[in-house]
């Protein structure tokens, strides 16, 4: 987050009510306003980062066109008053990124969704500056579709933004709210293409030879951080399996991190570690049960027609991952889970989280980390060919930790060097994450089966089929694992 930067939280409309009135700051102030966007038929507009909307208030009707430089944070707006029907780009001041957009007709628009909302403000004054917050409650309509919106905004207006999350953070245990990154145009967008929420890959980190540790450790926080709070609404939607994904690929490479940086790290990172193991907890069942129904599943069925065994069992699995992902929900709106995303932030900010060597240049430690790292692979992998598969897991998983640090320090080393053995790594890797599938699954059948007769029998298809896979990967998983034993660490030129 930067300077200005607003954070959402979105709740109960009481809760949230309450929240409000029991910020101490100047008089609050109402409006009432209704909102309608603007697009093209091909929506490019959106697509090329911007909304167009028509505010209607008290005031009048005041045409915006607003850069979404950011779902968690402020919109640069151009606006002008408009006055009749008319919707005209071409109305709005000079300095409009109007080439941006490119040429766009009126009567190429037409309305995409509307929002009508009451919004109340006041303004906190602090010793360290000012929050401006606003109360939004409403809905939001698109043809036939509506869905309500409750949410706090809250913006420093005039101090650090470490400032504001330290305020905000206590207000999160005191009523089931929790944060939102997600603006009111991307809700209404979503609504309008009746689409779940996107959800968010992680972002490239750019780490330099000349970051100190403690700058490193604050990168790798806040990239992660970003693309955690970035799929809280997918993963709680539950339409795209992607959400729940890409958060649990976030939490796993913080708690890589902070395991890879444990020597470096203060007492206090570690209840962001066991909070982060909390929640990688929490989303384990949806994720493997996502997996199984997607991927596991339909080979076997494509390979077996209208099979009654397999189908009780894909009707099992669809229970199970409704209940696995009302726990997801109750996740996002745990209000010690949304503390901890505070904190993150606010390490994103200020930094603080290393004790030990926190100004020491990155590059020899990361060599240094990487070697260690490198080391744990060859270890547990020894005698890899005799190695029965819960050891090999273990490899797996050491290999795992491995690209994480691989993905964090590549850069600060040549590129020619780091591209065989990243290659190498990514083979060996998707062998073993085969026989992770298939022991994964194995598992998951033993848990739907229950006492089911029918189900159980689709269950034993499930196992055979994937064993016999993993069977037919073994030579090459061995061939990929010498080429990996043989290759040269790039950290070492």
């Amino acid at each position: 987050m930067e300077a200005g930067a607003e954070l959402r939280v979105t709740g109960d409309p009481a809760a949230l009510t309450a929240i409000f009135q029991g910020l101490k700051g100047d008089r609050a102030r109402s409006v009432k306003e209704v909102s309608t966007y603007y697009d093209t038929a091909d929506g490019r507009i959106w697509r090329r980062g911007y909304a167009l909307r028509v505010r209607q208030s008290a005031g009048g009707r005041v045409l915006a066109l607003e850069r979404q430089d950011g779902a968690a944070g402020p919109a640069r707006a151009w606006t002008c008053r408009i006055v009749g029907p008319v919707v005209d780009i071409g109305l709005l001041p000079p300095g409009a990124p109007r080439s941006e957009i490119g040429a766009i007709l009126p009567e190429e628009l037409r309305p995409r969704f509307k929002s009508e909302t009451k919004r109340t403000r006041k303004t906190l004054k602090l010793d360290e500056g000012a929050i401006e917050v606003a109360l939004e409650i409403g809905h939001i309509a698109a043809s036939a579709r509506r869905a309500e919106l409750a949410e706090l905004q809250f913006r420093m207006s005039d101090g650090p933004t470490a400032v504001l999350l330290e305020h905000v953070k206590p207000l999160l245990g005191q009523r089931r709210v929790a944060v939102c990154a997600r603006s009111e145009v991307a809700r209404g967008m979503e609504l309008a293409d009746d689409r779940p929420p996107a959800s968010l890959k992680a972002a490239k980190l750019a780490l330099r030879a000349s970051d100190t540790i403690d700058q490193a450790v604050r990168k790798i926080v806040a990239i992660t951080t970003q693309q955690i709070v970035g799929n809280l609404a997918a993963a709680a939607d539950g339409r795209d399996p992607e959400g729940v994904h890409q958060l649990r690929v976030a939490l796993r490479r913080l708690k890589s991190a902070m395991t890879l940086f444990k020597d470096q790290l203060a007492d206090h990172a570690g209840p962001l570690g066991e909070s982060t193991r909390h929640a990688l907890k929490g989303l384990g069942p949806a994720r493997d049960l996502d997996v199984f129904l997607a991927e596991t599943l339909p080979p076997v069925m494509d390979g077996s027609g209208d099979n009654a065994d397999l189908m009780q069992l894909a009707k099992s699995a669809e229970t199970r991952r409704r209940e696995a992902y009302t726990s997801v929900r109750r996740l996002v709106r745990d209000p010690q889970f949304n503390r901890f995303l505070l904190d993150l932030m606010i390490v994103s900010e200020e930094g603080g989280l290393v004790a030990r060597g926190r100004n020491a240049p990155l590059r020899p430690t990361a060599a240094a980390l990487l070697a260690k790292r490198h080391k744990k692979v060859l270890k547990a992998g020894r005698n890899f060919a005799h190695l029965p598969n819960a050891q090999r897991h273990e490899v797996r998983i050491a290999l795992k930790k491995l690209r994480y640090a691989c993905d964090y320090f590549q850069a600060l080393f040549p590129k020619k060097a780091a591209r065989p053995y990243l290659k190498r790594l990514a083979s060996l890797q998707e062998d073993l994450g085969r026989l992770n599938d298939a022991t994964v699954a194995e598992h998951l059948v033993d848990e739907l089966v229950a006492d089911d007769a029918e189900a159980a029998i689709g269950g034993a298809m499930i196992k055979g089929w994937y064993w016999h896979r993993l069977q037919t990967v073994e030579p090459h998983m061995l061939e990929a694992w010498q080429d990996f034993a043989e290759a040269k660490p790039f950290w070492r030129t």
